[in-house]
């Protein structure tokens, strides 16, 4: 079994690449989502 340094260290270093994951999909994301939503918004505005 995993002591429970090892085990803190696994789960720290999963927690970094999700967090990495997660930053760079919203700095590609963000300049996308406008271009996503404006549709629906110009409909709702008429």
């Amino acid at each position: 079994m995993m002591k429970r340094r090892d085990l803190i260290a696994a789960y720290g270093r999963l927690c970094l690449i999700l967090a990495a994951f997660a930053f760079s999909v919203g700095i590609i994301g963000a300049p996308l989502l406008p271009r996503i939503w404006s549709p629906a918004a110009v409909v709702a505005q008429r």
